[in-house]
């Protein structure tokens, strides 16, 4: 699917379902990617409105493409590249994401309108995993502002694998979550902050952040 130059979503998608992309192009928008849940409202027969009853999150978000890297997903030169708001298990492969201003990925829990994220205005995100599994292929960041990729007060594993982040003005990455870390095959050069934050201190035990064969420039 190509949708590019839009002045706003390339691709917005609403639910609380399973969202499942394969081969997205998606540049020169606001956001390239937005997933989000929202809002439920029920209505109160005594107070004779609607009031605010939960968050809906999507079920799982799948971004993928067929082993063949001529149809990785593209999402480069937006605000922001791949934005995802859920609180549920989160799959990114197979992609680039250059010369987004916000971060190339984006990933957090959901809020309230006018919440803030960290708060009980928000649910966390969930479990995170991003590799590459197309041979010879690596995801790749180059943002033009902001962080590389940014996920933000998860309750699960966080798990990037075979992916390459330059030049952020940013951190190159910057995780906080209360599971397990774990970076293989990751390069992050040339940031003007961190390479990578990884920051799992708020877990109820003490869990592992485990890097491998990683480099930090």
């Amino acid at each position: 699917m190509l949708t590019d130059n839009n002045p706003y979503y390339g691709i917005q998608i609403i639910s609380g379902g399973v969202i499942k992309l394969t081969t997205i192009r998606a540049s020169g928008n606001f956001h390239g990617l937005l997933v989000q849940g929202y809002e439920k409202w029920v209505y109160d027969p005594v107070a004779d409105e609607d009031v605010f009853d939960s968050l809906i999150s999507p079920i799982s978000v799948t971004l993928t493409s067929p082993a063949d890297a001529n149809f990785a997903n593209i999402f480069n030169n937006n605000y922001g590249g791949i934005v995802i708001q859920s609180e549920k298990t989160v799959l990114l492969t197979n992609f680039t994401a250059n010369g987004n201003s916000l971060s190339g990925v984006w990933v957090q829990g959901m809020c309230k309108e006018g919440g803030t994220p960290g708060t009980d205005s928000c649910t966390k995100a969930g479990a995170v995993t991003i590799k590459s599994t197309i041979s010879n292929y690596v995801n790749t960041i180059t943002p033009h502002d902001g962080m590389g990729i940014y996920v933000y007060d998860s309750k699960g594993a966080v798990i990037i694998e075979r992916t390459v982040i330059d030049g952020a003005p940013g951190d190159g990455i910057y995780v906080t979550t209360l599971g397990a870390i774990t970076l293989k095959d990751v390069k992050s050069n040339n940031s003007t902050s961190n390479g990578a934050y990884l920051d799992n201190q708020a877990a109820l035990t003490a869990l592992p952040v485990t890097l491998t064969n990683c480099e930090f420039n």
